[in-house]
């Protein structure tokens, strides 16, 4: 019951982005009905009668690209996969086009076992849907069901970049990332995430990631705190036919890991201010996690670490500080993580959840292609 609880306090958010139809729907009533029920029929698994129903549309209204997708989408359901790549292929040489017909596509070829064919019309799309960040996604996923992890996350960037309002890229990033050793980028990827899609099930699963995720890799040591969100890693080019420049370069890595200012981001940065984020805290739970992160945006700032490598979601916490709201946005971000917590605090603090419900509805995230964030611009010196 506290998982119900907790997951309808996140549908109290308004959908942050626009709810537009897919297809410009000037089908007759008659038509448009037909299509209702066989949407209806698929739904509830009748795949035949539904398509009987599409089949009897199409009759009526032979041009219907509406119909022909729904077509395609209920033999997909079916498994029919090769009579949903027909229907496809025709539908993608119109002029009126979408992209989503290229995902259905692919994701057909994909699921009929031919992954290469599913990347080439995935890649066909990219070409005349440049920012779609379903197409990227799917790519990825092709790479994700390999388990090439690396490929994966290469293309899920790149949809974040070409499409920065787009959830599922930064969701499956941050799977990935949270379940490595460079669970910086997951902490990032995620909070952005929650940001984008504030109500939906993965909100719920992402939320409790995030927090155990702290939990994990904050640690109270008797009189030491340690903190691990990045293994640092060393690239090392040497001649293989020359021992001593192996021990050279070693030596070098070794004295450079040793030195702050060469760390890399994640080392130098976040894990830095985080560690001096903890203060005098014994425990990881909602209460003292606000604390930390609290501490977080005031020292990240003090220390000037936004010029230069501004990250758009440090920014935006620190207007939710500003505004006073940040104490409830904490709670709110990682409440799944800690349930009975969450729920007695919302007890104490119902109305200034009201209230940061209110301003977030008013004062979303806003993420375009002039701030979007990517790892690979805060290593760049």
């Amino acid at each position: 019951m506290k998982k119900i609880l907790i997951n309808v306090l996140f549908l109290v958010f308004l959908s942050f982005g626009n709810n537009v139809s897919l297809f410009a729907q000037n089908e007759s009533q008659e038509v448009s009905d037909l299509i209702k029920a066989a949407v209806f029929k698929m739904d509830n698994g009748d795949f035949d009668e539904s398509i009987l129903l599409l089949e009897k549309a199409e009759k009526m209204d032979s041009k219907s690209t509406y119909v022909k997708y729904e077509m395609s989408y209920a033999y997909y359901l079916k498994k029919d996969y090769n009579k949903s790549i027909k229907i496809l292929n025709k539908l993608i040489k119109r002029n009126d086009a979408l992209d989503y017909y290229y995902q259905m596509l692919g994701n057909a070829y994909d699921n009929n076992g031919e992954s290469d064919k599913a990347i080439k019309a995935y890649a066909e799309g990219i070409k005349r849907f440049p920012n779609s960040g379903k197409l990227f996604l799917e790519t990825g996923n092709v790479y994700y069901n390999q388990k090439d992890y690396d490929s994966a996350i290469r293309w899920y960037e790149k949809g974040v970049e070409a499409d920065p309002k787009y959830p599922s890229n930064y969701f499956r990033m941050a799977h990935l990332f949270l379940n490595s050793d460079q669970e910086v980028w997951g902490m990032i990827y995620g909070e952005i995430f929650l940001n984008l899609e504030p109500s939906s099930k993965r909100s719920s699963v992402m939320s409790e990631m995030l927090y155990n995720t702290y939990k994990n890799e904050i640690k109270f040591e008797d009189t030491v705190s340690k903190v691990s969100f990045s293994k640092q890693q060393i690239d090392i080019s040497y001649d293989p036919d020359k021992e001593d420049d192996l021990l050279a370069k070693l030596t070098k890595a070794y004295e450079d890991s040793k030195d702050v200012s060469k760390m890399p981001w994640a080392n130098r940065v976040y894990e830095q201010v985080m560690l001096s984020s903890l203060g005098d805290e014994k425990v990881i739970n909602l209460a003292s996690l606000n604390r930390i992160r609290s501490n977080f945006v005031d020292i990240y700032f003090e220390k000037a670490h936004n010029v230069g490598n501004s990250v758009l979601l440090f920014d935006f916490q620190k207007r939710l500080k500003d505004a006073g709201y940040f104490e409830t946005y904490n709670y709110w971000l990682l409440s799944q993580g800690n349930v009975d917590e969450f729920n007695e605090w919302l007890k104490d603090n119902k109305d200034k959840y009201d209230g940061f419900i209110y301003w977030m509805n008013n004062n979303s995230i806003q993420i375009d292609e002039s701030n979007v964030f990517l790892r690979k611009n805060l290593d760049r010196n």
